[in-house]
């Protein structure tokens, strides 16, 4: 499986679409097995989502997004967590181990 975050320095960005990395992390059993920083494609509707499924995203960590991308990755399969805030690590570990929740989203468009 692998989970994508949207990344500003150390924390998840608060917008998905607006962050000028991802980080993709590859995760087997329980544990992280891979890590990769992607730097982020132009900003424009669809490019992102596109992007993350070829990189054979599963799931999507941020702080939000707008409802147009949220619609595309669940087409894609791809599951979209929003409402994450605080550390990479944190996100990532709260996420295998099954406690993450979706929040508020904090992208008002």
């Amino acid at each position: 499986m692998k989970v994508a975050v949207a990344k500003e320095d150390n924390i998840v960005a608060e917008h998905f679409g607006h962050c000028r990395e991802y980080v993709l992390f590859t995760v087997e059993d329980g544990r992280i097995t891979g890590e990769e920083t992607l730097t982020a494609p132009e900003h424009a509707p669809g490019v992102i989502p596109r992007f993350l499924n070829e990189k054979g995203a599963n799931v999507v960590l941020a702080g939000g997004m707008g409802q147009g991308a949220i619609n595309l990755f669940n087409e894609m399969g791809i599951t979209v967590f929003i409402g994450v805030c605080g550390s990479i690590d944190a996100a990532i570990k709260s996420y295998i181990e099954g406690t993450l929740l979706s929040g508020q989203n904090v992208c008002d468009h």
